[in-house]
C-alpha cells in the first residue's frame, strides 16, 4: 500500500503528486497512466508546482529542487532559504521567461528567474 499523498497539482494533461514516503509520481490525467517517479531526498516535501516545462519540489529544510517535466531529470537546486518551503508559483512573462515566486517560514518569498536556480532578489524581509 501506497503513503498518503500531501501534495497535488494539475493541468490540462498531467496530475502530479506528492507523498509522504518521499516520491513525486506523474500521471497523465486522461488515460490515469503513471509516467514516471521521481526518487526525492529523505526529507519531507512541502510543496509542488510544475509548468509545460518544469516539475519544482520544495522541502521542509527550505531546498528547492527544479525536474525536466517530459522526464524528471533534476535540472538544478535553489538553496538560498533557510526553512520550509510554503508555496511555489510560476508565471511567464511574453511566454519567454519564466519567473518563480518562492515563499518560506524563513519570512521571505524569492523571485527565481530560470529553472537552474539563480536568484533575482528578495522580496519581503523581516525586520
Amino acid at each position: 500500500m501506497g503513503k498518503k499523498i500531501v501534495s497535488l497539482k494539475m493541468d490540462d494533461q498531467f496530475v502530479l503528486t506528492g507523498s509522504e514516503d518521499y516520491t513525486t509520481r506523474l500521471f497523465d490525467k486522461l488515460s490515469g497512466q503513471f509516467l514516471f517517479k521521481i526518487v526525492n531526498r529523505n526529507i519531507a516535501l512541502t510543496s509542488l508546482e510544475m509548468n509545460d516545462k518544469l516539475i519544482i519540489i520544495g522541502y521542509a529544510d527550505g531546498l528547492i529542487n527544479f525536474h525536466c517535466k517530459l522526464t524528471g531529470i533534476l535540472l538544478g537546486t535553489f538553496d538560498e532559504h533557510t526553512d520550509k518551503i510554503n508555496k511555489i508559483k510560476i508565471a511567464s512573462i511574453a511566454n519567454k521567461h519564466d519567473i518563480i515566486i518562492t515563499a518560506s517560514n524563513d519570512c521571505t518569498a524569492k523571485l527565481i528567474f530560470d529553472s537552474l536556480g539563480h536568484i533575482s532578489d528578495d522580496i519581503e524581509k523581516p525586520h
